[in-house]
């Protein structure tokens, strides 16, 4: 962030971060050979769940954006 928007950050958590995160459940870090691409949210009951997936756009309409989802969905604990 650039000094220049500094006044921007209060704003950001208290009324902006809220609509970008998802309800209660759990998160994990998603990495592809030790190299971060993104993070998934999974909430709601098992027979049911809801997932939030965040993939860095490389990976998008990929094989390795579908091996990311087959994991959280083969890993929901």
């Amino acid at each position: 962030m650039a000094s220049g928007d500094e006044w921007v950050q209060p704003l950001n958590e208290a009324d902006l971060l809220r609509w970008l995160l998802p309800e209660k459940g759990k998160s994990w870090l998603l990495a592809i050979e030790g190299n971060d691409v993104g993070c998934a949210h999974v909430t709601g009951p098992t027979e049911h769940p809801c997932i939030w997936l965040w993939l860095d756009q490389a990976l998008w309409n990929t094989a390795d954006e579908f091996a990311c989802l087959k994991n959280v969905f083969n890993n929901p604990e």
